[in-house]
């Protein structure tokens, strides 16, 4: 068995490739998947889900059990679409192209060139020109629900160990505060924080940790997402909170 591995390793490096076995310690995807493991998660809330990288790569992990994306950009909702029709052994569920925030209601979000900065927010400029493809280029109008709304009825008496990740740039905090007759549900949520500001009126790192803490969850371990390649800076990061 060695001496295969060691030939699949010369030969892989022969063109330039380097083969490492994923771990928690040098994979964020892997050590994500080892914490909805040891929770024992079986529902994921996939809350900004954007093309599907999220989703794909928890079950390209191994998960086995149920998720739900959300996404409200319509050139994104229709990719995410095909990429779970292109994987029907999965339970993936699609949810209808939505929002999900603390009112239900109709907005304009704004579409970033990189689809994954776009926000209801406005941008700050600082952000743009730091990371450049974050610059608004479109806006449409979609639909936003509040989560405990949608899933109320859903989850009762229902015994789904369930993990939220929310991924809203900058609109975060609306999401939870729409999702508070849930919470109680809740065993881990993943949530994205800025370190400075990014969007106009968004609440910051210290204040999601308050928020988040206040709601019943314990910060758990941190991932940078986003840093600054000039100085090196991290701007954003994503936190894993476990319920108190």
């Amino acid at each position: 068995m060695m001496i295969i591995k060691k030939l699949i390793h010369n030969t892989a490096k022969k063109f330039g490739i380097s083969i490492n076995k994923i771990s928690p310690q040098n994979s964020v995807e892997a050590g994500i998947y080892q914490i909805i493991k040891t929770n024992k998660i079986n529902l994921i809330l996939d809350v900004g889900a954007s093309e599907g990288q999220y989703a794909s790569n928890i079950f390209d992990m191994g998960y086995k059990g149920k998720i739900i994306s959300f996404e409200p950009l319509s050139d994104s909702y229709k990719k995410l679409l095909l990429k779970k029709n292109q994987n029907l052994s999965w339970d993936w569920e699609i949810y209808p192209r939505c929002a999900l925030g603390e009112e239900n209601e109709i907005k304009t979000i704004n579409i970033s060139k990189d689809k994954v900065c776009s926000s209801f927010l406005p941008i700050l400029q600082d952000f743009t020109t730091i990371i450049k493809s974050a610059k608004y280029v479109n806006s449409e109008e979609v639909e936003i629900c509040r989560l405990d709304e949608i899933l109320k009825k859903s989850l009762k008496g229902n015994n789904a160990q369930i993990f939220l990740k929310i991924d809203t740039q900058g609109y975060e905090d609306k999401v939870l505060r729409g999702a508070s007759k849930i919470l109680d549900d809740i065993k881990v949520i993943q949530s994205e924080m800025s370190l400075i500001p990014l969007y106009k009126d968004q609440i910051l790192f210290e204040e999601s940790l308050k928020q988040l803490k206040d709601l019943g969850f314990k910060l758990y371990t941190l991932y940078p997402v986003c840093i600054d390649k000039e100085t090196g800076r991290t701007l954003q990061v994503d936190g894993i909170f476990i319920k108190i």
